[in-house]
């Protein structure tokens, strides 16, 4: 059986109510990695504001690049509004997955809505998309185009064979690394 590709996910990703300007009561709900494509695509119609987030990444196959999309978070999903329901419906329901809130004391914490519009920002109809950079005479990265535009001080680490930049962001209360894809022009 072939599998299903994760585009399918890209368009709907906030439920299509005019959501995307609205960056408060938003939660972080973290689950086992490839759980959250389960999730979100059993529960999207029940809860229309669930959001993952995806990433375009360059994978070599075959002596070229391929285009592919995977989660910018790997094992977390972001659900906006009442989050307690959300949750007993997933854990009461036929998923046999586990889902935990990211909180403190085992109380939810809603995300800052600044960090939220970054994640909008970034994901542009839900998809990160390929940064383009050129290498400076000053031996430094200097980004051309993309969502990495601006953020050359976050960049922590440049693959340069695999086509891939690491960077670092506030979020969540805490560092998060995270490969994003950048064509070497």
């Amino acid at each position: 059986m072939r599998k299903q590709r994760m585009e399918t996910f890209t368009f709907s990703l906030i439920g299509g109510r005019g959501m995307e300007h609205e960056h408060s009561n938003w939660y972080v709900v973290q689950t086992g990695t490839g759980d959250e494509t389960k999730i979100y695509k059993i529960s999207r119609s029940e809860f229309g504001a669930i959001y993952l987030p995806l990433k375009e990444v360059l994978q070599k196959r075959f002596g070229g690049f391929v285009k592919k999309q995977w989660p910018l978070f790997p094992g977390y999903l972001f659900v906006k509004g009442d989050i307690h329901r959300f949750l007993d419906t997933i854990r009461h329901g036929d998923l046999d997955v586990s889902v935990k809130p990211l909180g403190a004391l085992g109380r939810p914490k809603p995300v800052k809505s600044e960090e939220m519009e970054l994640i909008f920002k970034l994901a542009e109809n839900g998809v990160v998309g390929i940064s383009k950079g050129s290498m400076g005479k000053d031996g430094k990265m200097h980004i051309l185009d993309g969502p990495m535009k601006g953020m050359e001080g976050e960049i922590q680490f440049i693959d340069k064979r695999r086509k891939k930049a690491k960077v670092q962001f506030d979020l969540f209360e805490r560092k998060i690394d995270v490969t994003l894809a950048l064509e070497i022009v």
